[in-house]
């Protein structure tokens, strides 16, 4: 890992996740998603001139958990995209669109998954459970959806 301009933060970054590869790619994506950090390679990140990074260093040195930092991205979140997880934790950690059709319109659906997979906490689902029929790409089934499932 690379982090010019910055060997503070780097530090800062190792001693709060404590050698914790996941909460330490979480912090990078908070410093990425507030434009502290740009990613420059799979393994190099650049430093970026802005007002944020003594802001942003006082919240991640705040930051106690994992747990507190996942809270922190869900509290970053839009109040569409809130109230669509919430509505989807209750079907499980996989729907559809057709599931959330009731609650939602289209175009808040296609919002609020778009923050959610940007955000990274829901994602398409990899596999099938082979039950599935084969469609033709575009092609719904008669509730008027295509198949796809996302999971938390």
């Amino acid at each position: 890992l690379i982090v010019s301009k910055s060997a503070d933060f780097l530090q800062e970054l190792v001693n709060i996740s404590g050698g914790n590869p996941f909460f330490a790619s979480e912090i990078l994506a908070m410093a990425q998603n507030e434009r502290a950090i740009k990613r420059t390679s799979s393994l190099s990140f650049t430093w970026e001139p802005s007002k944020n990074h003594a802001e942003l260093s006082e919240r991640i040195s705040k930051l106690n958990s994992v747990s507190e930092l996942i809270l922190a991205k869900f509290d970053r979140l839009s109040a569409l995209a809130r109230s669509f997880l919430s509505a989807c934790s209750v079907i499980g950690s996989e729907f559809s669109r057709s599931e959330v059709r009731l609650l939602f319109e289209e175009n808040e659906i296609q919002a609020a998954m778009e923050e959610l997979m940007l955000s990274e906490i829901i994602c398409i689902e990899d596999g099938s459970d082979g039950h599935e029929e084969e469609k033709e790409e575009g092609e719904e089934n008669e509730d008027g959806d295509d198949g796809v499932m996302f999971k938390f």
